[in-house]
């Protein structure tokens, strides 16, 4: 952990001014960019199980009296930039440390996770903003033979539709779409979101899962990086509004699932722009 935080700390010296930012449907300004930098940990001793229930990481096993539990801390990476007016390009991408521990062993690996690129062409911008996205998902060369596992391994590609609107100091956006996995089980992303600017403080909440066409396949071993995973998460946020530096401090919780990690994610993030 010491060195995830070490890395935070030294891109926050080249972090100097901020802004704040909307995401979903709106597009960057020709040549503008957003910036979006975070430390997160998401610990938890449960999962959802093939049929929505709560069951242990592990299952119990004679011998053995501590649970089983995951943990992941990563740094996270999230760039924007506008090509022109209607049209904005992303891509993020972590450096993560995930660890299973459980059944009288410990495992762990540290890699960049996977990279993801999006490209988003506004269609329309009165009175909705209307965004039509294209999304590529590319491994970075982890071990996909070693748990616990930092992504699939495989490429994925997907499109989805988004809408949003604003009203002054609110805001809401909602986008839905497709996923081709590379050798798993297709996906259908979802996300709501909306968020209101009071002075120097922008309070956001979300809603954001992942369905499917068709139950997940569940592997012999539990690996939430590998998994085929349905589930429903709803989150909160509060932006510390100011200059140099927009500060953020936000929470994510899985509100239910199958075949996927139960618990809380919690993030520090810092946001700049032109």
């Amino acid at each position: 952990m010491r060195s995830l935080t070490t890395a935070l700390l030294t891109v926050l010296l080249v972090v100097t001014h901020a802004g704040s930012a909307r995401a979903g449907a709106w597009t960057r300004p020709a040549r503008g960019w957003f910036l979006k930098v975070g430390l997160e940990q998401w610990e938890t001793a449960e999962r959802f199980d093939l049929t929505g229930s709560r069951v242990d990481y592990l299952p119990p096993s004679a011998g053995f009296v501590t649970r089983g539990d995951y943990r992941n801390q990563a740094i996270r990476a999230y760039l924007e930039y506008g090509i022109t007016g209607d049209w904005t390009v992303t891509a993020a991408t972590a450096l993560e440390r995930a660890r299973a521990r459980g059944l009288g062993q410990v495992l762990q690996q540290t890699a960049l996770s996977d990279l993801r690129l999006q490209l988003k062409r506004r269609i329309a911008s009165a009175p909705l903003v209307i965004s039509l996205l294209a999304e590529a998902k590319l491994p970075t060369g982890y071990d996909t033979s070693h748990a616990p596992a930092l992504g699939s391994g495989r490429a994925d590609a997907g499109a989805r539709l988004a809408v949003g609107r604003g009203l002054g100091a609110l805001y809401a956006t909602g986008e839905a779409g497709y996923r081709a996995r590379g050798g798993r089980a297709d996906e259908i992303p979802f996300a709501l979101e909306t968020g209101l600017t009071m002075s120097s403080v922008l309070i956001r909440a979300d809603l954001s899962g992942v369905g499917g066409l068709r139950a997940p396949v569940v592997d012999a071993t539990f690996d939430p990086g590998r998994a085929e995973s349905r589930y429903l998460s709803g989150g909160l946020a509060l932006v510390l509004l100011g200059d140099p530096l927009d500060i953020v401090f936000a929470a994510d919780h899985v509100l239910g699932g199958r075949n996927a990690l139960a618990g809380t994610r919690f993030s520090l993030s810092v946001w700049r722009s032109d």
